[in-house]
Order: C-alpha cells, then structure tokens, then sequence
C-alpha cells in the first residue's frame, strides 16, 4: 500500500524522485522516532525515574516540534505530496490495526511474546 502512496512521486527525473521518496521517508521517520519515544515514556513511567522521565519528555516534545516544523506551513509543490504520502500510509497503517484478523495475528505473533524476566533479576531490564 505504501508504494501506490508514493508511485506518482517517481515520475520525474531519477534525481526528483530520489528527493522526494527522501522527503517521504523521513516524514514517516519523524512520525516513528515520536512514537518510540511516547512508547518509552508510558514504559518509564512505571518505573518513576524522575530523570529518565524528564529526558524522555523533552525527547517527546523536540520530536513534537520537529513534526510540527515539517507540517506546518505546508511545504511547496511537489513537496506537499510527500507529506500527503506519508499520512496516506499512517493512515492506511492505522485502519489495518482495527482488522480484527490482523489484529489477531499481531496478538498472537511470537516476535511481540513478553517473557516473564528470570528469578532474581529484580524486574529489571
């Protein structure tokens, strides 16, 4: 799904399309890199670390600019499109999550299994 989101982006010269799958790309990182480190906070607060916590939230919050800064204003022509692309994939990601079999699968999945930590380690990891 991901190429058919991008696929009109290469139509120009090698070097365009190289940019632009560039720009698309890192859009999808910015939107990863914030993920993972609201993941990391909601983990860490368990733990209540204060200084881990307080790193974390201004990871969040540099991560929060840094998406803002690439949305808003709206890059220019053709640019945009990549920034369209990228929220078409996002988009199309997030409605596969609500596939009930899909979701299912992903329960199910041996690569996201939590193992119990072993006897004596304290919880930690």
């Amino acid at each position: 799904m991901s190429v058919a989101a991008f696929l009109p982006l290469t139509a120009g010269t090698p070097l365009d399309a190289f940019f632009y799958l560039s720009t698309y790309g890192a859009d999808l990182i910015i939107v990863v890199y914030l993920l993972t480190v609201i993941a990391a906070f909601v983990h860490s607060m368990r733990r209540r670390h204060p200084l881990r916590l307080a790193t974390l939230l201004a990871g969040i919050l540099v991560m929060g600019y840094v998406l803002k800064s690439t949305v808003y204003p709206i890059p220019a022509y053709p640019f945009n499109l990549c920034m369209d692309a990228a929220g078409v994939t996002l988009a199309v990601g997030a409605a596969l999550l609500l596939w009930p079999r899909l979701r299912h699968a992903l329960r199910t999945a041996p690569l996201f299994a939590v193992e119990a930590p072993p006897h004596g380690a304290g919880g930690r990891v």
